[in-house]
Formats: structure tokens, C-alpha cells, sequence
């Protein structure tokens, strides 16, 4: 399949929707559907909300019906019983950054559509309780137990010249 890569100024429309639509919902489940491919599936109460998650770089709100993979990913697992269930409380990116940001009730869900993507589930204190891939930098490091840092860049759409 070839790469999409979604502009960071239709990421900021699309979360911007998606808050208004979807704040205060609750997740109902995030299955792998293919290689690096995941829905997150979100309930209200009068609609259900799919997102199709191919990383490295897109997220596209879906009606599709998806058959989930027999053997889910370790991120799948790992995020499962922590995840379920949480009421959304906000939908936003990260400055001007391709980074998705899921508010819950108790935790974030962090979404980075760029470079190879990845995915993080983060408790209240900002401390990754699952990630995709585990990764390590000079000034930041994805793993298991780490305090999630965003990578250094612009900070604001207002920041540009």
C-alpha cells in the first residue's frame, strides 16, 4: 500500500471535529485488524465511533466493519484492561506536530503520525503503560515505564511566520 501522510493543519480540523464529536464517550475496544493496523472503536450514547489507525502516518474515522486479527499485538494486549471503558475527555494535536492526543479519564492515548508512527497509552501521570514500538533517542525515550516526552518542535500553529 502506499504511504498517505495526513498535513498536520487537516490533523487540527479533524481533532477538532472529532472532540466535539466525541468528547465524552467511552472507548470500547482497540483491536489490531492487519500489520500496523489497528481500530480504535469509542461508544456514545446514540452513536459508536471507529478510527482505522494504519501507521506509519494515518488515521481515518471509518464505517467499516473490520475482523480483528486471531493473534492481537502486545500493545493490544498490554493496553486492553487499562483502556476499556475510559471516557474520552478531550481530542487535540500537539501544536503543530502530526501527534494525536486522546484525553481519558485517567490517562492519554498519544498517537505520533510521523516517521515510522507509533502509539503509547500513558497513565495520569504521563508514564507509558503500553507503547508499540519501544524506541530510544538522545533527547527522548519510548518504553514501558518511561515518562513520555514529545519530540522537540514547533510548538503552535499562531508560532508560524
Amino acid at each position: 500500500m502506499t504511504s498517505i501522510e495526513i498535513p498536520g493543519i487537516t490533523l487540527r480540523a479533524w481533532a477538532r471535529a472529532w472532540n466535539e464529536n466525541w468528547k465524552n464517550s467511552f472507548i470500547q475496544q482497540f483491536r489490531g485488524v492487519e500489520e500496523n493496523q489497528f481500530v480504535l472503536r469509542t461508544h456514545a450514547r446514540d452513536k459508536t465511533g471507529e478510527w482505522w489507525i494504519n501507521f506509519p502516518s494515518v488515521i481515518l474515522e471509518t464505517k467499516r466493519k473490520w475482523t480483528p486479527e486471531k493473534e492481537q499485538p502486545g500493545v493490544v494486549k498490554q493496553s486492553k484492561r487499562l483502556l476499556e471503558n475510559q471516557k474520552i475527555t478531550s481530542i487535540t494535536q500537539h501544536g503543530i506536530d502530526r501527534i494525536l492526543i486522546f484525553e481519558l479519564e485517567n490517562g492519554k492515548i498519544i498517537l505520533e503520525l510521523f516517521g515510522d508512527g507509533n502509539w503509547a497509552l500513558l497513565d495520569e501521570n504521563d508514564k507509558i503503560k503500553a507503547i508499540l514500538y519501544a524506541r530510544k533517542w538522545r533527547a527522548r525515550t519510548l518504553a514501558q515505564g518511561e515518562t513520555y516526552q514529545f519530540p522537540p518542535g514547533p510548538k503552535a500553529w499562531d508560532a508560524l511566520s
